[in-house]
């Protein structure tokens, strides 16, 4: 086991996440925003360091136990693990989705969330419609079975009844900040990652 310094500072209702990572290797801002939006943490300063490179999944897990221990709110073991499954799914998609930025998939994710939560989408039928809208706004083709981990995901939250309606504001503001974006943006540790092998 790793030791990860886990800093947090809630901030005042709807000031957003505000979240940076020093030797972490393979998650990144955006995938930790999805899934702490997803565990309904919304409001916060974080940082997560490591004392030597790691991938930071697991500190995800702390990162939620802190927040809990600050806030007295209690986040349930079911809802870490769906935001630990989000997290992963997240990152597999950054490594096998070809032509998309990590942070075009992550953007991705957040829009099929908003989706959902905006016209309340719970069958299969509605959920594939959110991918399919999804997919065709980011120019992403899913192998059935990429497909068939994001509705597990969704029915996943769905079952949980945790509130996504936040995060059609929060898919709103990763979709224009992506779209602002400059000509250069500097590659996540991911891409680095790659680029070296």
């Amino acid at each position: 086991a790793s030791d990860v310094y886990k800093r947090q500072v809630q901030r005042d209702k709807g000031s957003g996440l505000n979240i940076s990572t020093t030797n972490i290797n393979y998650c990144t801002v955006g995938m930790y925003k999805n899934a702490l939006t997803t565990a309904g943490v919304t409001d916060a300063d974080i940082i997560v360091a490591g004392p030597t490179p790691i991938s930071g999944t697991a500190a995800l897990v702390g990162v939620l136990k802190a927040y809990q221990e600050m806030t007295g709110k209690e986040i349930s073991d079911s809802v870490v693990d769906t935001a630990l499954n989000e997290l992963v799914l997240t990152g597999q998609l950054e490594d096998s989705l070809k032509g998309v930025s990590d942070a075009e998939v992550e953007e991705f994710i957040a829009y099929i969330k908003a989706l959902i939560a905006k016209d309340d989408l719970t069958d299969d039928a509605g959920i594939n419609g959110a991918i399919d809208e999804a997919c065709e706004k980011y120019g992403v083709t899913l192998s059935d079975d990429e497909r068939q981990q994001i509705i597990d995901l969704i029915k996943k939250i769905n079952s949980l009844g945790i509130d996504l309606n936040g995060l059609v504001d929060y898919a709103e503001s990763l979709y224009n900040s992506f779209k602002n974006c400059l000509l250069y943006t500097s590659p996540s540790p991911r891409d680095l990652r790659r680029s070296r092998m």
